[in-house]
């Protein structure tokens, strides 16, 4: 009988880079019954941005005893059966998280095929729009927990898909992430890997696409490399437009401070 795994991240942001803060997986058989199930917060070494806190509530406070996400990334291969089928409702941002943090761990990413739920609503165009907690509404799902906790949506991710998969079809692909992790060294001038982990604000000028020079002042919140290109992005908060902003590490001229 085919087995599969719905599973969710919570997380520092939405960004390339950004965090696991929380891992939920949901192990169930073809009949949507619930075999094995598995969750935990995750420390991602760095602070949780107060913007993404009042989406999931999770806290620094929370993650303080948590394990690493490099540990977690061991146990999120380790549980998963090799021949289940995962479960993501937008698949390529849980990719993108799990890839990230494999990444850092030095581990490869699973083979296990992967069905995106949000794919699905698109195809069966049955809500305004294709989010979890909309068509939680439109379904009547009741899912234990709050809300953008990852069990919470792990399982009414389930219960979706369990539901769509009798309107539309939901043919399994490859794991395929956009970007991964970057192993990152620089001189000892511009250390920004250093200075992303800490969360502590720094400023730099930054030239832009069209060639113009500005200070920025950011509020870091990760970084990641594309798989298409040599480029690093970071992203964070930026005090001088007041909004998450996404920059290119080789647009960088100089780091004037950093606290």
């Amino acid at each position: 009988m085919q087995k599969y795994v719905a599973f969710d991240f919570e997380t520092t942001g939405t960004e390339p880079g950004s965090r696991p803060v929380e891992l939920a997986m949901l192990e169930f058989t073809e009949d949507g019954a619930i075999t094995n199930g598995f969750e935990c917060l995750i420390d991602p070494q760095m602070p949780i941005p107060s913007d993404t806190t009042q989406v999931h509530g999770i806290t620094d406070e929370m993650v303080r005893t948590a394990e690493t996400f490099t540990a977690v990334a061991h146990a999120f291969l380790d549980w998963i059966d090799p021949q289940a089928i995962l479960i993501a409702h937008y698949a390529p941002f849980d990719i993108q998280i799990a890839s990230w943090a494999l990444g850092y761990a030095g581990l490869r990413y699973p083979e296990n095929l992967i069905i995106d739920t949000c794919a699905m609503a698109k195809r069966i165009k049955a809500t305004r729009d294709n989010k979890l907690e909309t068509l939680i509404d439109h379904y009547q799902i009741s899912a234990p927990g709050k809300p953008h906790r990852a069990m919470h949506d792990a399982d009414a991710c389930r219960q979706y898909f369990m539901l769509a998969r009798e309107l539309t079809t939901a043919a399994p692909e490859p794991w395929c992430p956009t970007h991964e992790f970057t192993s990152w060294t620089c001189s000892d001038s511009m250390n920004f890997p250093d200075l992303i982990k800490s969360g502590a604000p720094f400023a730099f000028t930054y030239e832009d696409a069209k060639g113009g020079m500005t200070e920025r002042s950011i509020i870091p919140y990760g970084w990641a490399g594309k798989l298409d290109s040599p480029d690093i992005m970071f992203h964070g908060h930026c005090l001088l437009r007041g909004e998450r902003r996404t920059f290119n590490t080789t647009r960088i001229l100089k780091v004037l401070n950093a606290a």
